[in-house]
Parts: structure tokens; sequence; C-alpha cells
């Protein structure tokens, strides 16, 4: 092979590499120009649905479970919060404020109340929205007066019980956080303890009525790692 067609040859095979390379960066970040252009499009979005907020770290993203492009910012509400806006199709974006907003004002709110009462627990709460729920405007606060339904996560752990007196814990606990006034309707406990260690499970889903005491027994899953 001469040294032209080598050249060429080897040109070729940069190109092609290249190519490819860049093949597969779009399709897991995609078009880096239309990144920045989505930025653009995300900053104007939210600053026109929003004036009375500021937006701060915006910048877009590729999301390529969906093939779409999206962006994220920092809104300074109270809390301040993180703030996602999806584009499911060209020029028309949605974005979750008031999730984030409320979701951050409720765990503010209700972590320090349930931990006051429980110390050795560890509480996460999370809301569930409606489509009913997402048309609150941006001034909207949270509020036990608020018709949204809490999902509470309770996780402890210490020396070996028996499942009756891990039940005695969860009536204990969801007594407690009745007392607090809130519409509790989803609750997850978990207890762990060793040797292995083990662990008692119990998921209770939305209900008008919490379960009896021999359903929660019946409910219970002994995890054994």
């Amino acid at each position: 092979m001469s040294n032209r067609a080598s050249k060429i040859f080897f040109a070729l095979l940069g190109l092609g590499l290249i190519g490819i390379l860049v093949f597969f960066y779009t399709s897991f970040n995609g078009n880096p120009i239309k990144v920045y252009l989505t930025r653009g499009q995300v900053k104007n979005y939210l600053e026109s649905k929003y004036p009375d907020v500021e937006f701060t770290n915006v910048s877009g993203f590729y999301n390529f479970k969906s093939n779409s492009y999206g962006g994220r910012a920092l809104a300074h509400t109270v809390p301040a919060v993180q703030v996602f806006v999806n584009q499911y199709r060209k020029g028309v974006f949605t974005d979750n404020i008031i999730e984030a907003k409320l979701e951050a004002q409720a765990k503010a709110e209700v972590i320090p109340l349930a931990s006051a009462m429980f110390p050795d627990k560890e509480f996460t709460v999370m809301l569930k929205f409606d489509n009913d729920s997402l048309g609150y405007p941006i001034s909207t606060d949270f509020s036990k007066e608020l018709p949204l339904e809490l999902l509470v996560d309770v996780r402890w752990s210490g020396p070996v019980v028996t499942k009756d007196e891990f039940i005695d814990e969860v009536l204990t606990i969801h007594a407690g956080l009745q007392d607090l006034g809130y519409d509790l309707q989803s609750h997850f406990f978990s207890y762990s303890f060793p040797p292995e260690p083990e662990a008692y499970l119990l998921s209770i889903g939305d209900g008008e009525d919490f379960p009896s005491r021999e359903a929660l027994l019946e409910a219970v899953h002994h995890m054994k790692k």
C-alpha cells in the first residue's frame, strides 16, 4: 500500500472512529447544541410561569430513556428546591415545582415532630399527589388542612424481638403519628435486629381504617439477609 493510500485509509478510519464516538455520546447525552438551546427555553419557561420565584443553576439535559430534552434549576422557594422541567413535545414543558416545594415543606414540618416523639426512629415523609393537587398555585404552602395524603417510612433497629413485640411498637408509632393530625394513609415499617441481621418489614397501603392487630401480624414479612 502506497503512502498516499495509507494516509487516506487511516484518515477514513479516524473519521469512522470519531463518528462512532459521536454516535454513542449523543445516544446517551443528546445533541450538545440542543441541550444548550433547551437550557435557554427552560429558563424562559420558568421565569415566565413563575415571575415571583428566583431560579439559579439552570441547565439543560437529555433523557436517553425517553429520548427527550429537559432542564433542571434551583428554585428559591421556602425552602429552596431542585426543579425538573420536562419537554414532552416540542415547545411544551411541564415542571414539578409545586410537588417539590410542598413535599420539602412537609418533610421540614412533620419529620421533626415525629422524631421528637420517637427519637430512636428514622422517618421519611413523601406526599401523594393527584391531578387536582397539581393545580395548586405556587403560593400554596403545606399545612394539615391541605388535602394531601402523607406516606411515612419508619425504620429502627435493636435487639431480637418477636413479631408481637414488633406490632406493639408499630401500633404505638401509628397512634402517635395520628395524634399529630396529618392525613396518614400509607406506612412502611422496618425493624432490623441481629444476628444476620434480620428484619421485620410491614407495608400498609391506602385505606380508611388501619388494619387490625391480627391482620398486621399476618402481613409482617420476616426477612433474613
